[in-house]
């Protein structure tokens, strides 16, 4: 036969039960209360995403208007802060899309210092609203211009001319000196008589100029 079950004893598993049945509901209870909250994170990381897409893709397209501005050009001196671009909008309004936002805000160059672009996006996610931004900029390569001194050339004096005669006219102006694009991380490219249009090889010096400004995220 067992031996019969004390009083104590039986006061000592019904406490046991309780404390583990406390437990328990603690947990569920902390569970059902962080739910939401993760859920929350998780939301507003997907549209941290998205802002920062929509801030790349906007200097992407920075730099796609900046390399047809310059293949447009007859001349350059080095600088970029005259040339004209697109702001990058359309483009942060696609990427925003994509990702499952709403492009709200968006200034690029050349409303922004620098070569910036920043993107404000929302997300609406059941009834929850959702909102981030981001910025992006753009590390464009330094150029500066120089003009090529030409080769010193032996002049002679024209022949005297007999009275009376007419001075035959002068010869014309020689033509503008070539100058040379140093930008750094590429060879010297050289302008033939100041005028690109003349210069052969242009379009793909500035798409190897450009094809490493990539945007990084500033904020």
């Amino acid at each position: 036969m067992f031996p019969a079950t004390t009083a104590r004893e039986e006061r000592g598993a019904a406490a046991l039960l309780l404390v583990v049945s406390g437990i328990v509901a603690g947990l569920m209870v902390l569970t059902l209360w962080a739910l939401p909250i993760a859920g929350a994170s998780s939301q507003q990381a997907k549209t941290q995403s998205a802002a920062d897409a929509a801030a790349l893709a906007g200097a992407d397209a920075v730099v796609g208007g900046l390399a047809d501005t310059l293949k447009g050009l007859s001349s350059w001196n080095g600088s970029y802060s005259a040339l004209g671009t697109t702001s990058g909008a359309e483009r942060a309004a696609v990427y925003a899309d994509q990702n499952g936002a709403t492009l709200i805000s968006y200034a690029g160059p050349p409303t922004t210092p620098g070569w910036t672009t920043r993107a404000g996006v929302r997300r609406i996610v059941d009834g929850q609203v959702y909102e981030s931004r981001a910025s992006a900029r753009l590390d464009l390569p330094s150029c500066s211009t120089e003009e090529v001194e030409p080769p010193p050339t032996d002049e002679v004096d024209p022949p005297p001319t007999d009275e009376g005669e007419e001075p035959e006219e002068g010869d014309e102006p020689p033509p503008p000196p070539d100058s040379t694009v140093s930008c750094e991380g590429l060879p010297a490219f050289t302008i033939v008589e100041g005028d690109l249009s003349l210069s052969t090889g242009w379009a793909g010096f500035v798409d190897a100029l450009l094809g490493g400004s990539h945007a990084k995220l500033t904020g």
